[in-house]
């Protein structure tokens, strides 16, 4: 009889070691997600780690100053200025805590990049803007929105920057505008801007505020710090040919 109880233990503990085992790497992940948030940076690192893959479909596939440098580049675009509030979905600028998911459900992409010290998070969502699919993509730090972004691709589809300028011209702007360049701009009494521009394969509308959120030059400055030193070490191994 104490035989069989003997045995009977090590056999459940060989039991419990071949479980963690095989489910081990699932035990680490679910432990992480419950601690950390499946949308966080711990448990898409530990997932890459593990599986060698993302664990969802890339939100952003270009860095993320990709995406802010146009903004630096805005002094001499036309714009109009609007008496409407402007908001990238139902944020504003004033907005400081969001919740992605939580207000809009599960994204259909999801992205996470880093540039020096801060950690962005980037949700990519399908959606249809003037009868043409978009994609759309909120830019996070620490639960702040700062930057929203709809990708209109020309791929598949037909995609036409001077249409989607004069929707925007007739929601938000009194006076109609002619645009010939690739760049339009749109202000609000609080600041908050759309930049619209077309890079040629997809015309993007972004949304952004400087002056409520100084999220944007802490990045262009972190950018300019990056870049700098990336020339100095280039520099340092430049010869004279």
């Amino acid at each position: 009889m104490g035989l069989n109880i003997i045995v009977g233990f090590f056999v459940a503990i060989l039991l419990v070691v071949v479980i963690l085992i095989i489910k081990g790497k699932d035990i680490r992940l679910f432990i992480c997600e419950k601690r950390y948030g499946k949308y966080s940076s711990p448990f898409v690192k530990m997932f890459k780690r593990i599986y060698h893959a993302n664990p969802y479909p890339y939100a952003a596939k270009s860095e993320i100053v990709e995406y802010i440098s146009a903004l630096r580049e805005i002094k001499d675009v036309k714009q109009c200025n609007t008496h409407l509030t402007i908001a990238f979905g139902d944020y504003q600028s004033e907005i400081n805590k969001i919740n992605v998911v939580k207000d809009n459900g599960e994204p259909h992409s999801f992205s996470i990049r880093e540039i020096g010290a801060y950690t962005i998070k980037i949700y990519g969502y399908n959606v249809s803007i003037f009868g043409m699919n978009a994609l759309a993509l909120y830019f996070v730090y620490k639960n702040q929105l700062f930057l929203g972004e709809y990708i209109i691709k020309r791929e598949n589809q037909k995609v036409d920057y001077n249409y989607i300028t004069q929707k925007m011209q007739k929601k938000y702007c009194s006076d109609s505008i002619v645009v010939q360049d690739d760049r339009f701009l749109i202000r609000d009494a609080n600041a908050s801007q759309i930049l619209l521009l077309d890079d040629g394969f997809s015309v993007r509308l972004k949304y952004f505020n400087f002056e409520n959120n100084n999220i944007l030059n802490l990045l262009f400055a972190e950018q300019d710090k990056i870049r700098n030193a990336f020339q100095q070490h280039s520099n340092e191994y430049s010869v004279d040919l």
